[in-house]
């Protein structure tokens, strides 16, 4: 699977857990068009990246612990400058591209308009 695909499918379902509405993991698989084995798996990623992932039986919904944001994409050295906390980078010329494990989902950057992702055509 391409990650292309596959950060589509996270922001699908980001997207489903911020409004609160996934369902069951087989609700999230019809909903998604992928297997119930593939859900798991976004999951465990996600979580693997930082999201406060849990389900709530009251809402009989994933949710998350505390507000966070998904984002991926590319960011300038001047924008790395405004963020708090710690990252990991990896340095290509004059050019510094944060490690996606670390950015994906952090609450220290919430607000800040910085890490939007971008449109892919």
């Amino acid at each position: 699977m391409s990650i292309l695909r596959r950060l589509n499918q996270i922001e699908r379902l980001d997207s489903l857990i911020r409004r609160k509405s996934t369902g069951s993991v087989s609700d999230i698989a019809m909903k998604l068009e992928v297997s119930e084995r593939n859900v798991y798996h976004l999951l465990d990623l996600m979580k693997d990246l930082g999201a406060p992932i849990y389900f709530c039986r009251s809402t009989n919904s994933y949710c998350y612990e505390s507000e966070v944001r998904f984002s991926f994409g590319f960011v300038s050295a001047n924008e790395l400058q405004s963020v708090k906390g710690g990252y990991d980078c990896f340095f290509y010329e004059d050019c510094k591209i944060i490690s996606v494990a670390h950015i994906l989902f952090t609450a220290n950057v919430l607000g800040m308009g910085i890490f939007e992702p971008s449109k892919a055509t």
